[in-house]
C-alpha cells in the first residue's frame, strides 16, 4: 500500500472519528421525573425509574435533578393493558424541556417488571438514539439563577407644588441584581443614582437641586418567547428614596411599574427598559423651618439601556451552587415538584 493511500485512509478515519468525539452526550442534560401510574406492584415505579436513570447514564448523558436545568425530559408511565389481563404497559416519551413538544415516544409490554431489563435497552435506544444535539435548544443564557447588570438612563421628572415644573435633562446610572427564583418570576434590586431639580415658584432663587439614590424592589414576570434570542416582561414594585444632600425631603418610597426587553448579545444580555413611578406621599424642602410647609408631588419616568450577565447555571440547584442544604429542596422534593409541571 502506497504512502499516499495510507495518508488518505488516515485522513478518512480522522474525519469520521472527530465529529463523533465532538458530539459528546455529556453536554446534553436530561431530567427524569418519577415514573407515574400503577404497575404490577408498588415497587414497579421505583424500579423503572432506577432502570431509566442507569440506561440514560450508560448513554453518557448528563442528568439534572429538576426540569429547569434540563434540555430534555424523559418521562415514563406505567399502567395495566386492558386488552391483555395481567399484562402491563410501560410508556416512555421524550419532550423538549423548553418547548414541551413531544419528540419521540414508544412503549413495551411486560408481565413482571424484571422483564423490562431485557426489553428496555431497545426501547430506550429508540428514544435516545435520536440526534439530540440537533434537537437541543441553545437556551442556557436565559436560565441562570442570578443576573448582575449595569445601566444608563434618561429620567425626566415633573413636579407639582405652588406651580408645575420639570427636570427634563436628567441622566443617571446604576447597577442591578436579578434573582430568578422561578423560571417565570424574578426579584430585582439594585442602586440607581439620579437627581431632583425643582423650581418651586417663579420667585428668583426658589429652586432646589439634590442628588438622590433609588433602591428598587421589584417583582418581574419573565417571558421567554419561542424566538430564543429574546427575554422580556413587565415588572412592578417600589423603590426607596434616599436624599444625599438633604436639600429635598422625598417620601421613603415610590411605587413603580415598567417593562424590560432583553436580547442576547455576546456572553450576556443587552436590555432596554421603560418605567414610570410616583411617590407614595408628598415631598418637602428641608431648608425651610417646616420641611413639609411647601409640599409637592413627584412624577418620574425612566428610559434606560444596559447590559447584564448571568451567574449560577439553572442546570444545578441553589444548594449545589451555594453548599447550603437548608436553603433548597432535596432532589427528591425537586423531582416531585417538577413532575407536576410536565
Amino acid at each position: 500500500m502506497s504512502g499516499t493511500i495510507k495518508l488518505a485512509l488516515l485522513l478518512f478515519l480522522l474525519l469520521a472519528v472527530l465529529p463523533l468525539s465532538a458530539q459528546s452526550n455529556q453536554d446534553i442534560w436530561i431530567f427524569i421525573p418519577e415514573v407515574r401510574g400503577v404497575g404490577a406492584s408498588e415497587d414497579d415505579n421505583a424500579f423503572l425509574h432506577t432502570m431509566l436513570t442507569g440506561e440514560t447514564e450508560a448513554w453518557d448523558f448528563s442528568l439534572t435533578h429538576f426540569r429547569r436545568g434540563a434540555d430534555f425530559i424523559l418521562a415514563g408511565s406505567v399502567g395495566a393493558d386492558e386488552e391483555n389481563p395481567g399484562t402491563y404497559i410501560f410508556h416512555l416519551l421524550l419532550r423538549g424541556a423548553r418547548s414541551g413538544e413531544t419528540l419521540a415516544e414508544d412503549h413495551l409490554l411486560y408481565l413482571s417488571v424484571n422483564d423490562t431489563l431485557e426489553l428496555a435497552p431497545e426501547l430506550i435506544s429508540n428514544i435516545l438514539g435520536l440526534d439530540l444535539h440537533e434537537l437541543k435548544t441553545d437556551d442556557d443564557w436565559r436560565n441562570y439563577w442570578l443576573y448582575l447588570g449595569a445601566q444608563l438612563f434618561w429620567a425626566p421628572r415633573v413636579y407639582y407644588g405652588a406651580s408645575a415644573s420639570s427636570h427634563i435633562a436628567n441622566f443617571g446610572g446604576g447597577i442591578s441584581a436579578e434573582f430568578h427564583f422561578l423560571e417565570f418570576l424574578a426579584f430585582e434590586t439594585g442602586i440607581h443614582g439620579a437627581s431632583d431639580w425643582i423650581v418651586f415658584s417663579e420667585t428668583a432663587g426658589d429652586e432646589y437641586m439634590d442628588p438622590l439614590l433609588e433602591i428598587p424592589l421589584a417583582l418581574r414576570y419573565v417571558f421567554k418567547p419561542a424566538a430564543r434570542n429574546f427575554m422580556l416582561g413587565p415588572y412592578a414594585g417600589v423603590h426607596a428614596n434616599i436624599s444625599l444632600y438633604r436639600v429635598t425631603m422625598p417620601p421613603p418610597f415610590a411605587w413603580m411599574a415598567g417593562f424590560r426587553f432583553g436580547a442576547r448579545a455576546g456572553p450576556g444580555i443587552f436590555f432596554a427598559d421603560a418605567r414610570f413611578s410616583m411617590d407614595i406621599g408628598k415631598s418637602g424642602l428641608s431648608p425651610k423651618p417646616d420641611p413639609y410647609s411647601r409640599p409637592y408631588q413627584r412624577f418620574m419616568t425612566s428610559v434606560s439601556i444596559g447590559y447584564k450577565v448571568g451567574f449560577m447555571s439553572g442546570r444545578q440547584t441553589l444548594r449545589e451552587h451555594l453548599g447550603m442544604p437548608w436553603f433548597q429542596k432535596t432532589p427528591e422534593e425537586e423531582v416531585v415538584s417538577d413532575e407536576n409541571e410536565i
